[in-house]
């Protein structure tokens, strides 16, 4: 990763410059009331800023993020757990032939996140906007944790892959996929 802030709370990152990263920044593990601001994030190999695992009340807001090489998950994210966060008035710009699965992603258990204001252009390999409530419908909750435990190393959350998500709002923002150079 670029920058992680792992449990990290009231902390801002703003005014950098990050490339060429699996993440350009995660926030995870109960990040909350952090500040991600006016930075330029290019060529992530998966999100430009990921937030999950029951980070809370984050502010994502007036960064640039470009890549010609996303073929993972979402490029602006939040799931597991992550409430509340906000990601406002930020440029997202695919070119070339990446293709994340989505652009803006919303995963379990993550209500009250808003995606306002902000400008996307490019292609993804699902959608331009995902939001999921259940990560797989034909796998039982015990499987999916068994397989983020093995996969991630580390203890299953209870009912990880499914959760509640309600007043998620999308408004404001421009998606123009015509504009992908």
């Amino acid at each position: 990763y670029g920058i992680n802030l792992s449990g990290a709370v009231n902390t801002e990152v703003s005014g950098n410059v990050i490339s060429n990263n699996m993440r350009s920044i995660s926030l995870q593990v109960s990040a909350h009331n952090n500040k991600i601001t006016d930075n330029i994030l290019t060529d992530s190999l998966s999100s430009g800023v990921h937030i999950a695992y029951s980070s809370n009340d984050n502010v994502v807001s007036g960064n640039t993020i470009q890549t010609s090489k996303a073929g993972g998950q979402g490029l602006l994210q939040a799931y597991t757990g992550s409430t509340g966060n906000q990601f406002l008035n930020n440029t997202l710009d695919v070119v070339g032939e990446a293709r994340p699965k989505w652009l803006l992603y919303l995963g379990p258990d993550s209500s009250n996140t808003v995606f306002n204001g902000n400008i996307i252009s490019g292609a993804a390999d699902r959608a331009v906007v995902g939001v999921e409530s259940v990560w797989d419908a034909t796998k039982t909750a015990t499987a999916q944790m068994y397989t983020y435990a093995i996969h991630e190393n580390r203890t299953a959350l209870t009912g990880f892959g499914h959760g509640d998500l309600s007043n998620v709002e999308i408004k404001n923002n421009i998606f123009a996929p015509n504009l992908a150079k």
